[in-house]
């Protein structure tokens, strides 16, 4: 039997709470770690060189991955995002 969405939901947004708490404080509202955030700021992507800015965009346009507003900030899925990377073929010179 599948939960309730509106349970898994709950869930989500608490996690998102709890991460929005600690960045503003510094500090969890609960004892229990944060689970690793799944999101990646496209910033980040840019200072590891995971990709050229150009590359990106253009994976973005042809809706390989989805891009995420919170507040001024953009963020991708990691694991979506990297996993558009994994699938790409290089051509090779002849």
């Amino acid at each position: 039997m599948q939960e309730n969405p509106f349970t898994i939901i709950e869930k989500q947004l608490q996690k998102i709470e709890e991460l929005l708490s600690y960045l503003i404080n510094k500090k969890s509202t609960s004892t229990a770690p944060v689970g690793e955030f799944r999101f990646m700021p496209i910033q980040e992507i840019f200072k590891k060189k995971i990709c050229s800015k150009p590359t990106f965009y253009a994976h973005l346009k042809a809706g390989n991955f989805r891009l995420f507003k919170f507040g001024n900030k953009s963020f991708v899925d990691k694991n979506e995002f990297l996993s558009t990377f994994h699938s790409i073929k290089f051509k090779k010179n002849t």
